[in-house]
């Protein structure tokens, strides 16, 4: 993905909308935001109040590992950027 400035304020903008409808769909807790595009999928996970993992992938991709790698390794990667 492309170092856009407008990026960062984009994801934040998606996961406020989708813990919104999280809370409207009578959850409490989003897990995973799942974009899917004609050239793949964009996987967003909130790792910790104000950091989002945001993983490109193909169409192929075995979303189910990907989501027990990210669950199994959460606070390594939450904190990844201090």
């Amino acid at each position: 993905m492309n170092d856009e400035p407008a990026h960062p304020a984009m994801l934040a903008a998606a996961m406020g909308l989708a813990h919104q409808l999280v809370a409207m769909g009578g959850g409490d807790r989003l897990r995973q935001l799942v974009v899917e595009h004609d050239a793949g999928l964009l996987l967003l996970w909130p790792l910790a109040d104000e950091r989002v993992l945001a993983v490109l992938a193909s169409h192929t991709v075995d979303q189910g590992q990907i989501r027990s790698f990210v669950a199994a390794h959460v606070a390594a990667l939450a904190g990844a950027t201090r």
